[in-house]
C-alpha cells in the first residue's frame, strides 16, 4: 500500500475505509486508524463498524487492540474532496 493511498479495512463485524499513511514508527504487522471518525460526513469511514464489540463491562470501552483485519487496496470509481474557507 502506498502512501496517500485508499484502503478498505475488514473484519467479521464490518468495513471501513481509510486513507493510507505509511510511517516508519508503525509496528509491522499492526494498524492504527484514529478511532473518532464517524460516518457523519462519509458513509464508508466509520471505523467502530470494524471493531470487535466485545466491551468491558465497567468502563463499556471496546476492544479496540485485539480485532484482526484484513487491508487492501481500495480503487473507487470516484471521490471528490472539498475545500471551504471560513469567514
Amino acid at each position: 500500500m502506498a502512501d496517500g493511498a485508499l484502503a478498505r479495512v475488514t473484519s467479521k463485524w464490518g468495513q471501513s475505509s481509510a486513507r493510507v499513511r505509511v510511517a516508519d514508527s508503525q509496528r509491522p504487522g499492526s494498524v492504527f486508524v484514529p478511532m473518532h471518525w464517524n460516518d457523519q460526513f462519509g458513509s464508508s469511514g466509520c471505523i467502530d463498524a470494524v471493531v470487535n464489540p466485545a466491551t468491558d463491562p465497567i468502563s463499556g470501552e471496546p476492544e479496540f487492540k485485539h480485532t484482526p483485519v484484513k487491508v487492501e487496496p481500495l480503487t473507487p470509481k470516484w471521490y471528490g474532496f472539498l475545500l471551504s474557507r471560513a469567514s
